[in-house]
C-alpha cells in the first residue's frame, strides 16, 4: 500500500504494516443548563483532530541507505503546515496532517518496526477530484452536496446580459445576495460608471469652506 505526503512517496522507504485511523473524529457535544428545566439543552458539537498512525519496516540493505533514507524521509516529514496525506486504501481522499510526537527520525528508524503518528487537526477527508456543477439558463439551480460533511463551495457566474443581482442560498435559507432586487415602486434607471462629472468652470455652487487645504497644495 503507498502512503503519498506531499510530493514524496514515502513508500520509497518504508514498508507500510498497518494504517490505523479511526471511522469517525471524537465528537464533543455541548449543552447548557436552565433554571427549571430538566436535564440541559443540546446546543451544538465539534469534533476532535484525527489522528492516523501507519506501523511500518525501514527498507534498506546498508547502512548507507539506511541514513540516506533517514535524511530524504526526515526532510519529507518536516512541513510547517498541515500537507496532503494520501493512504492507498483511499486512493481518492486526502487528510491535512502533520507529523506529531517524535521529532527524532533517528529514534523512529533506530531499531525494528516503528509508527508514524500524523495529526490532523482538520479531521475531514477531501476528494482529490472536486464536483463540478454547470448551468446555462435561467430560473432556479439546485446543488446536492454529496459528501459526508458540509462543504464551502466555490461559485462563479458569468452574466450574458444586464442583470440585476445574483443570489445563492442554502436548504435551510442562509443566502449570499450580490446587487439588489428589482423594486416595483421605483423606475428602472441605466447603468452608468460616471458617478460625478464636474468640469469646474464656474464657482457658482461651491460653498466656502475655509483653508481645508494643505500648505503644499
Amino acid at each position: 500500500m503507498f502512503i503519498h505526503y506531499g510530493e514524496t512517496d514515502l513508500t520509497k522507504y518504508i514498508k507500510v504494516r498497518n494504517v490505523k485511523r479511526p471511522l469517525m473524529s471524537e465528537r464533543e457535544n455541548y449543552t447548557l443548563s436552565m433554571p427549571s428545566l430538566e436535564g440541559e439543552v443540546y446546543s451544538g458539537h465539534k469534533y476532535k483532530p484525527k489522528t492516523i498512525e501507519i506501523d511500518f519496516a525501514l527498507i534498506t540493505k546498508d547502512n548507507l541507505t539506511f541514513f540516506r533514507f533517514i535524511e530524504e524521509l526526515g526532510r519529507a516529514l518536516n512541513v510547517d503546515q498541515p500537507t496532503r496525506l494520501i493512504i492507498g486504501d483511499e486512493p481518492n481522499k486526502y487528510y491535512l496532517a502533520v507529523i506529531d510526537g517524535v521529532t527524532d527520525i533517528d529514534k523512529i528508524l533506530s531499531n525494528g518496526f516503528r509508527t508514524l503518528t500524523f495529526l490532523c487537526a482538520d479531521p475531514v477527508a477531501y476528494s482529490l477530484e472536486p464536483s463540478i456543477f454547470d448551468f446555462e439558463g435561467v430560473g432556479d439551480f439546485t446543488v446536492h452536496n454529496t459528501g459526508t460533511t458540509k462543504t464551502h463551495p466555490v461559485i462563479r457566474t458569468t452574466f450574458s446580459n444586464d442583470a440585476h443581482f445574483f443570489q445563492a442560498t442554502n436548504e435551510v435559507g442562509q443566502t449570499v445576495l450580490i446587487g439588489n432586487r428589482p423594486d416595483v415602486e421605483k423606475s428602472s434607471m441605466p447603468s452608468v460608471l460616471e458617478v460625478l462629472h464636474e468640469p469646474c468652470d464656474t464657482t457658482a455652487k461651491f460653498t466656502a469652506t475655509g483653508n481645508v487645504l494643505d500648505s503644499d497644495r
